[in-house]
């Protein structure tokens, strides 16, 4: 690849400036040392020097010199870098020191480690690949606060582009050579010097190209427009193959960014064409202003469902341009980190053992307070996908990988982690452990410190050493991995698993959480087991009462109950300590939902899919969040992509999406292709059952409440309030489809009683148009209503 610093030489065919080999060190002005070149471009050369005088690395740009042949320009170099001194912001790049030896300009600055944006950018291109969009915005954001930092003190770059741009080691994205470009200006010309261009044309502004109007900040918002555009879409605004067509192509107007990157959000797009528009009083007034444009923005970075439509985002194949880069909130000063799935020998790939090793692994660094942790169900789906060190970490957006394997031998195990840098892909540390089954979370716990140590000299919140217990460790990860198939034999599975550790390890805080969640889950497929639920909650919260999987199974327990506003309250808590805790986001999300926040739910529950991709309630409230809003084959198309054709959720959303169109064509095509039940548990059975029922009414018009699976459906309505609510719901939504107004009137009194939340299902299901100003309904969305709005304001209003 060629080097980071001639994508200016590869434009427009200049050389850069030759380097002589000497031998022993180089020493310019008697007190810079010349260590190595770092780059070349069309105003000098870059090399990392050492100040002797200070003892400390510096950058040190050595200017051509033809460029300072006359007096005026001398003295315009040394008047701008004087003023680009007075910069100092953490996103430009400072200039130390002006000198001039043996005939040579130079000036020294401040030594950037990382790689320029030019250098990601062709490593991007070269691999197929664009950068994450909430990459493109917080490269953006920064990158304008060092310009407006610049311009606050008069300084214009004029040469701004992807070249003078750093992407530092440490996070910054930092602006070099402030200053030099305008130096160099003629003041006859302020674009050439004996007939060269100054400024790389694909980055100037159509006024400094023309030679007209004022050539002031705003010529550097349309190069930071123009690098925008580049780092979504891969191209530059306007294509051309020389200097000639330059004028040409910057007087037609640019494409929308979205022609080349449809995923790309409306109001990016937006701000971009903004930014190149051709006349400068068109685009935003100033950089300070696009930074808090772009910090609208910045919600790109963390919450990826503010990217296109929420299908795109809930998609479970991941790719370096549809990963956003900053998946959990960012931290000041922590490096991210993810850790792949571990390898096993051939013959047990993606079994519970390789799987629950990297699991317990991810959350005993996510303990440490100086990383940012990538959740398991971002790594999972990478298991096989072949990409190398660099293309992982784009795809993960993180600062460091783990990379392990494990192997077993009868009672022993074989543990090896290497730590690889995510930019450059050397190996920063590795370890090796041998030890007994039995030991294994110890040795987990103990890799995991020196993971944390090595990326920050920060040892994980270690707490009380895991169970050592024979047979605990198997049971545990066999039981996370049955729990995390998200199927209700398994869940059962996972339950007596949970048990049997618990049997050996009462107090152990993983188990006690896990038996938890696992028992919730199961009342949500049997609306039965609450009290076993509460038993665990309380058993759980007596050892350890600030676990934020504690403080999830509370929030759960009081949405069954019909007390969403506490919920919210649990849910707060459970993560503020846990933000990757999918199931936590999920009923946030469906709280949303329910109180007709509809939009901001689709964000919340795609985002929650993100971090676990096989969650499927997250992925069903999804398509009922865009059934909500109309839009109907997005719904259909979220639906459908649950895992698994005998899947029950998906089928009983599908029956009631029909049943809200009154769809009789779509329903019988459902039909066509329903699952066969046989060979199925009876509790399967009964739940496809139901949701056969809803769509034989809606292709026939029939009353399905003879059915036998739909009278035992309603049977069990009284196991909680919640499920009483949703009986109720259902029964509403099939007397409006048959016409049955006074029934469907009651159904829906019946359900307010039972404590109905769901004020997005009154306000939006389109089987009660017309009944609305019914005073039946009327009381209804005010008795509900009151419920929602505290329900809001508990999750918006702080």
């Amino acid at each position: 690849m060629p080097s980071e610093g001639l994508r200016f030489h590869r434009r427009i065919g200049s050389a850069p400036v030759a380097v002589r080999e000497e031998a022993g060190p180089r020493v310019i002005g008697g007190r810079y040392e010349i260590r190595g070149l770092l780059g070349s471009g069309g105003m000098g050369s870059v090399f990392r020097a050492f100040d002797r005088e200070l003892e400390e690395a510096v950058a040190l740009k050595v200017i051509r010199g033809d460029l300072l042949q006359q007096p005026e320009l001398r003295e315009r170099f040394r008047k701008e870098v004087k003023l680009a001194r007075r910069i100092t912001h953490r996103n430009v790049a400072r200039v130390f020191d002006i000198g001039e030896a043996a005939g040579q300009r130079f000036l020294t600055m401040e030594l950037v480690e990382g790689r320029s944006l030019a250098a990601v950018l062709d490593a991007a291109s070269s691999s197929g690949a664009r950068l994450p969009i909430g990459e493109v915005v917080r490269v953006g954001r920064e990158l304008a606060l060092g310009l407006a930092a610049a311009h606050a003190v008069g300084v214009i770059h004029r040469d701004l582009k992807p070249d003078n741009v750093l992407l530092a080691e440490d996070g910054r994205v930092v602006i070099t050579d402030f200053g030099i470009a305008r130096s160099l200006e003629l003041p006859s010309s302020p674009l050439t010097l004996s007939g060269r261009l100054l400024g790389t044309p694909d980055y100037l502004s159509p006024e400094l190209i023309a030679g007209v109007g004022p050539a002031d900040a705003r010529c550097d918002v349309f190069a930071l427009g123009v690098i925008l555009f580049e780092a979504l879409t891969g191209r530059m605004p306007w294509e051309s193959d020389g200097l000639g067509s330059v004028a040409a192509r910057v007087a037609a107007p640019p494409p929308d960014p979205r022609s080349r990157r449809p995923e790309t959000p409306a109001p990016l797009a937006a701000l971009v064409l903004q930014c190149l528009a051709r006349a400068p009083d068109d685009r935003p007034g100033s950089a300070a202003r696009l930074a808090q444009e772009l910090e609208k923005l910045a919600e790109l970075a963390v919450d990826p469902s503010l990217r296109a439509t929420l299908p795109h985002v809930a998609e479970t194949t991941w790719s370096p341009d549809r990963m956003p880069p900053a998946l959990v909130p960012h931290v000041s000063g922590a490096r991210s980190v993810a850790v792949l799935p571990f390898d096993e020998p051939e013959h047990e790939q993606g079994s519970y053992f390789s799987d629950g090793v990297t699991e317990v692994l991810i959350e005993s660094l996510a303990s440490a307070p100086s990383l940012v942790v990538r959740p398991r169900g971002m790594v999972m789906p990478l298991r096989g996908s072949g990409l190398d060190a660099a293309s992982l970490g784009r795809t993960l957006a993180v600062d460091a990988l783990v990379f392990g394997a494990i192997a077993r031998a009868g009672d022993a195990v074989d543990v090896s982690v290497r730590v690889v840098d995510a930019r450059f892909g050397f190996q920063l540390v590795s370890f090796h452990r041998t030890c007994s089954a039995d030991q294994l979370f110890v040795v987990v716990d103990e890799l995991a410190g020196g993971i944390a140590a090595a990326l920050s000299s920060a040892h994980p919140d270690r707490g009380p050493a895991p169970p050592s217990a024979e047979g605990f460790a198997d049971l545990m990860l066999r039981a996370r991995h049955a729990y995390h198939s998200f199927w209700q034999g398994e869940t059962a599975q996972a339950i007596v698993l949970f048990e049997r550790a618990l049997a050996l390890c009462p107090t152990a805080p993983r188990a006690l959480a896990g038996h938890a969640l696992a028992c919730l889950r199961e009342g949500f497929f049997t609306g039965a087991g609450m009290d076993r639920v509460r038993a665990a909650i309380e058993r759980t919260g007596a050892v350890e009462p600030d676990l934020p999987e504690l403080h999830l199974a509370r929030a759960s327990v009081l949405v069954q109950d019909s007390e969403p506003v506490a919920a919210v309250a649990e849910l707060r808590r459970a993560l503020e300590q846990a933000p990757d805790l999918a199931e936590a986001s999920w009923l946030l999300g469906r709280l949303l939902l329910e109180a007709d926040a509809v939009e901001l739910a689709a964000k919340r529950l795609a985002w929650a899919l993100v971090i676990e991709p096989a969650l499927s309630v997250a992925r069903r409230d999804g398509a009922r969040a865009s059934a909500l809003l109309g839009r109907w084959d997005e719904a259909e198309r979220i639906s459908s992509a649950e895992p698994g054709e005998q899947a029950v959720g998906p089928w009983l959303d599908r029956s009631r999406f029909a049943m809200w169109r009154r769809d009789a064509e779509l329903a019988r095509a459902h039909l066509a292709s329903f699952p066969s039940l046989a060979g199925l548990d009876p509790v399967t059975v009964k739940q496809l059952a139901i949701a056969r029922a809803l769509l034989v009414t809606v292709a026939e018009g029939s009353s399905p409440f003879g059915d036998p699976a739909l009278q035992d459906f309603v049977a069990r309505a009284a196991s909680t309030r919640r499920r009483g609510a949703f009986v109720a719901q259902i029964e509403a939504e099939i007397h409006a489809f048959l016409g049955q107004r006074e029934d469907a009137l009651h159904a829906i009194e019946t359900a307010v009683q039972a404590g109905l939340t769901d004020l997005a299902w009154l306000e939006r299901c389109p089987l009660f148009d017309g009944m609305r100003e019914e005073p039946t309904f009327t009381r209804a969305r005010v008795a509900v209503g009151r419920i929602a709005a505290p329900v809001r304001d508990a999750i918006l209003g702080s």
